[in-house]
């Protein structure tokens, strides 16, 4: 078990912003499976805190619980419903085995989801705002995210982590696939000149490939 702490530098775009409800914001550490991740997401507001579970469930075993690497995975899937909170918050915690290059990817896609949710959601004209998040004066920063961030690990030890390059065969390949133009025509052509092609898609509950 080990337990260090990493912290983003705060906001100072918005001095008591409207847009701050939530106090603290903890997600993990995720608890695996051999088919599905259940990720803690806990909400600390005025000394009370309330838990929901988010849970990635899958039709074959993909994880071992006991491999780091795969609890490295399953700490990064679970976290990033939570990338869309980084305007709301004054504190969000990442509690899960994420090395230097998971954190600076979360950090970076928390501010790219700020920046875009403040841009489309919050400085365009709508009627979902209540009067005081309404006439906030668009400026360019260098960060918008309001919340501190604090990178935890309570689980496995970084070191525990040994990455490796997956085996790979130049002979197969996989075209990502939306079923559009593109990825057809990529398929057809691949597959006309006698190449082992796999067409890969993610199902996203139901709605659309």
């Amino acid at each position: 078990m080990n337990q260090s702490n990493t912290t983003s530098k705060p906001s100072t775009f918005f001095a008591q912003s409207p847009l701050v409800v939530i106090e603290h914001f903890k997600v993990g550490p995720v608890k695996i499976e051999p088919n599905r991740l259940v990720m803690p997401y806990t909400l600390i507001q005025n000394g009370m805190a309330d838990t929901k579970e988010l849970i990635y469930k899958y039709e074959e075993k993909v994880f071992n619980p006991q491999d780091p690497t795969d609890q490295n995975l399953a700490s990064v899937i679970g976290v990033q419903l939570a990338l869309n909170y980084g305007l709301f918050c004054e504190k969000i915690t990442f509690d899960g085995l994420f090395d230097h290059t998971d954190q600076r990817f979360l950090l970076d896609m928390l501010e790219n989801t700020s920046r875009e949710i403040l841009v489309n959601k919050i400085l365009q004209p709508t009627v979902f705002l209540k009067e005081e998040a309404r006439g906030i004066i668009p400026e360019k920063k260098k960060r918008y995210t309001n919340a501190t961030v604090e990178f935890r690990n309570t689980t496995f030890a970084e070191s525990d982590l040994v990455w490796k390059y997956w085996e790979n065969d130049p002979n197969k390949h996989c075209v990502l696939s939306s079923g559009g133009k593109d990825s057809l025509v990529s398929y057809g052509l691949l597959k006309e000149i006698g190449k082992d092609v796999h067409p890969v898609f993610g199902n996203e509950s139901g709605r659309h490939w």
